[in-house]
């Protein structure tokens, strides 16, 4: 399930969709949420598999201070802890700084019938939480 795909809320927003650009951002906010509704037709096992960009690290800028040019950080990149919750399946994870994150959130078995899939933040650390592409359910 692509992010771009999602509906947002809470300040999230889409990127352009380009090749370069092809997930959520702006989750700067704890009320920041993504949601997709899904329907299952029979009982199924699934592999959780969430894919993202978390830039990291701090830069450092020079500004002019009281006593002269001064070193201060300028961004404090992407960080945080999220919830993906789906039926009674709640996985709470760790957002880690980098490239194309693929976090393995375990397996879920969902039954026949329609649900909301959302990804919550449960506390942002950086200057966002992440910048989520896609959500996978990988049927085993």
């Amino acid at each position: 399930l692509r992010c771009l795909d999602a509906e947002v809320f809470g300040g999230v927003s889409w990127a352009s969709g380009t090749k370069n650009d092809n997930y959520v951002k702006n989750w700067t906010k704890k009320e920041g949420e993504i949601r997709w509704k899904i329907r299952v037709a029979t009982k199924t096992q699934f592999q959780l598999l969430l894919n993202y960009e978390a830039p990291g690290g701090s830069k450092k800028q020079f500004v002019e201070g009281d006593a002269g040019k001064e070193i201060r950080n300028q961004t404090n990149g992407s960080g945080g802890i999220y919830n993906v919750i789906i039926g009674d399946n709640s996985i709470i994870n760790t957002v880690k700084n980098g490239k194309n994150q693929l976090d393995d959130l375990g397996k879920i078995t969902l039954n026949p019938g329609v649900y909301e899939l959302w990804i919550k933040a449960k506390e942002i650390t950086g200057d966002e939480l992440f910048r989520c592409k896609n959500i996978v359910l990988k049927p085993l």
